[in-house]
């Protein structure tokens, strides 16, 4: 019974020990500073919304660590609000490219491209229907380019007939 209360004791000596936020001296701010810096040069760059939303959360959650270091929480300001119209502007462009796309589908192929932007925006405007509608089509655009495919054998093997027909009749 002693050697249970003995590890008890050890356990609440453990977690005691377990330090609560580790604290940044100087030299790591002064590197996580520069990071941010690094990155907010790199912004320039970047042409693929979910890459710039990626980068601005990562500037944004290491000015908010440097708790006021230098003017870390300027960086922190200007790159949530980069943020939040990105997330607008960004979510339209891929919507009316999803549309356009939709506008110009021919083929079942044509309906992953589609579905690719679906996913990049779920829940954004009626994005939500656009996908149904490509499950939709998929089978009605298969069963099409099937029998498109069937239409063009048949035509193939028949002109080959012919040829071979008309050789025979010329020898």
């Amino acid at each position: 019974m002693g050697n249970s209360q003995e590890n008890v004791g050890k356990t609440q000596e453990k977690k005691a020990e377990i330090p609560k936020k580790k604290e940044l001296n100087d030299v790591a701010k002064e590197k996580i500073y520069q990071k941010i810096l690094e990155l907010d040069k790199s912004v320039k760059s970047i042409e693929q919304y979910e890459l710039y939303v990626f980068v601005y959360k990562n500037i944004i959650q290491k000015a908010k660590r440097l708790e006021g270091y230098k003017d870390s929480a300027a960086y922190q300001e200007k790159y949530e609000k980069l943020l939040e119209k990105m997330q607008e502007t960004g979510r339209e462009e891929i919507y009316q490219k999803a549309l356009e796309l939709k506008k110009n589908a021919k083929k079942a192929e044509d309906l992953q491209w589609i579905r690719k932007e679906v996913r990049r925006i779920p829940g954004y405007k009626d994005i939500d229907t656009i996908g149904e509608w490509c499950n939709t089509m998929q089978e009605s655009m298969e069963k099409r380019e099937k029998r498109n495919a069937w239409i063009r054998l048949f035509i193939i093997a028949l002109v080959a007939s012919i040829i071979v027909l008309i050789g025979k009749l010329l020898l």
